[in-house]
């Protein structure tokens, strides 16, 4: 059931950072709130009569639930006391647990020991921890209850960091997607026209997704280049994270047609959610994940290329063209179009309708 969190995990993320407004807490007073719950550096206090629904998580803080918690619970450096309940899992690593209340999930303790302390206590899955678990007599235990042997721990150690990388990589990419559509929207919109060019922004991918870090290892390669090829290396590797963004970006906006701000955010949520639900699942979420960031390279270099390259008749005319001038006839001196005369000789011209015009000498 731990493996559930995950999925957990992403609804929680959304919810929290997007509706709800989590607290990083810096003391071990929470915010109000009930969608989740975060603190760094401080701990947590579920007081009696809150209701969590979301993730509670907690870094370098002890955790105290006297009310409810609907959802997983994840602490590193400090101990647990539930004393209300849980109706998932709880992950510690770096402290001990202990349940005088109850929870309906697994109990995974690392480097600590996990502790059913009342004989009333209820824990609905498995016990493991690194030290041997205690367990009162008379407390109800439905799982197993082992002591995580090298193993074990190793095992969930992995899961563990795994766990927390995903929840890096959400955080960090629902930040920087969210600086592109809100600070970047005509490059946002850009790029999901070029995005519709399927084909083409795949090839792009694979050229510059793919290609490029063969170039870059060859150019480290022959110790003359290594400058360029440290370079292009950290330049690709910035643009792997812009290009799942933007992968994101173009799948929810085949879904989400709106431009207006809020309507920006849900698409690209919209897809950023799709693609980090698939991410949990073992080897399919990293191909994916792998396709969509070739992808979204490959969408990036074709709307650089269109923007350099506009199809023809696609931008606004040149200036010197807006109006065109007809030929217009050389002047005709004055005297000439009125025509002149002097003694004795008659003077012709064309006056102003273009007739020819004489003029006779007076006698």
């Amino acid at each position: 059931m731990l493996r559930r969190a995950l999925a957990a995990s992403l609804f929680a993320l959304i919810t929290v950072a997007v509706v709800s407004a989590p607290a990083f807490a810096g003391d071990a007073a929470p915010s109000e709130g009930s969608g989740g719950r975060i603190s760094v550096d401080g701990g947590l206090l579920i007081g009696r009569d809150e209701r969590i629904d979301g993730v509670v998580i907690s870094v370098d803080g002890d955790v105290r639930i006297d009310g409810i918690v609907d959802n997983d619970v994840y602490v590193v450096g400090g101990d647990v006391r539930i004393f209300g309940r849980v109706r998932d899992d709880v992950l510690v690593i770096g402290g001990d647990v202990i349940v005088i209340g109850g929870m309906d999930g697994d109990l995974v303790v690392i480097g600590g020991r996990a502790i059913v302390k009342s004989a009333d206590a209820y824990v609905g899955g498995d016990i493991r921890s690194t030290d041997q678990p205690r367990i009162a007599s008379g407390a109800q235990v439905n799982g197993s209850i082992d002591k995580l042997g090298f193993d074990g721990m190793f095992g969930s150690l992995m899961f563990t960091l795994l766990a927390f990388l995903w929840l890096a990589v959400t955080i960090s990419g629902a930040i920087l997607g969210l600086v592109f559509v809100l600070v970047f929207p005509r490059a946002a919109e850009a790029s999901a026209r070029a995005g519709g060019e399927v084909g083409r922004s795949i090839a792009w991918g694979v050229g510059v997704g793919i290609v490029g870090p063969i170039v870059a290892v060859v150019a480290i390669a022959t110790l003359v280049g290594v400058p360029l090829g440290l370079g292009l290396g950290a330049g690709l590797v910035a643009l792997a994270g812009l290009g799942y963004v933007v992968s994101a970006w173009c799948l929810g906006r085949s879904m989400v047609k709106a431009t207006h701000t809020g309507g920006r955010i849900g698409t690209f949520f919209a897809g950023f959610g799709i693609l980090r639900a698939i991410a949990i699942i073992p080897g399919i979420g990293a191909i994916v994940g792998f396709l969509a960031t070739i992808y979204g390279i490959g969408v990036l270099a074709n709307a650089a290329w269109r923007a350099g390259h506009p199809a023809p008749g696609s931008g606004a005319a040149p200036a010197d063209s807006e109006a065109v001038e007809s030929p217009t006839q050389p002047d005709v001196p004055a005297t000439v179009a009125s025509g002149t005369t002097t003694s004795g000789t008659t003077t012709s011209g064309t006056d102003a309708s273009g007739k020819k015009a004489s003029a006779k000498p007076k006698d």
